[in-house]
């Protein structure tokens, strides 16, 4: 009985040794993410789709345009599982707009174009080895009867990208983040608890 309960133990400690081992190369085999974001973006740039107003007046109904890479590039020892990071937008007022322009009300999720595909945070991506991934961050903002006259150039500076929280995978038993969520949709949230990690000017 005591030898087949040494046995048991043996195996499940070899068992153990060899999931944590590989665990460990998992996780530390080269693996590198980059994002790249734009420095400045132009105007002319931006896809706008309008609305109209039962009145007739025009107004924004979306702002879309691409802010920059996110590269993922594999040389490790397994395929690696990367789960998408969260980043949300704010658009950066003139001080002349910053106290009446509707625009500050809302902030923006950011989200990943690869292949023609369209991705969000949390979405997995699979990188196998000897492969680099690389994804365009689109930043799309929705409007809610805005009028379109607010969405000028000379009102709008640029636009603060947060990332609000690390991802971290574990093949294991998925993916997890680190809980620092900010609510509601007002910037002034985002502005008040946390750090832009790139502002991109609008020329």
């Amino acid at each position: 009985m005591k030898q087949r309960t040494f046995i048991y133990l043996a195996l499940v400690t070899i068992l153990l040794l060899v999931s944590f081992s590989i665990l460990f190369l998992y996780y530390a085999q080269p693996f590198t993410t980059q994002t790249l974001f734009k420095q400045t973006i132009a105007y002319g740039d931006i896809s706008v789709e309008k609305g109209t107003m039962y009145n007739g007046e025009e107004t924004l109904a979306s702002a879309t345009a691409p802010l920059g890479i996110l590269q993922l590039e594999n040389k490790g020892y397994f395929s690696r599982i990367y789960t998408l990071p969260q980043f949300v937008g704010c658009i950066e007022l003139s001080p002349a707009a910053e106290n009446t322009s509707l625009l500050r009300q809302n902030s923006f999720a950011l989200l990943y174009q690869f292949e023609g595909t369209k991705k969000y945070f949390q979405d997995k991506i699979t990188v196998n080895v000897g492969e680099t991934k690389n994804l365009t961050i689109e930043g799309q903002y929705t409007s809610y009867n805005i009028p379109f006259s607010q969405f000028s150039r000379e009102n709008i500076l640029g636009i603060s990208l947060y990332r609000l929280s690390e991802t971290q995978e574990n093949p294991l038993r998925g993916a997890y983040t680190d809980g620092r969520y900010y609510s509601g949709t007002d910037c002034s949230a985002l502005k008040a608890n946390a750090t832009p990690e790139v502002v991109i000017s609008i020329k």
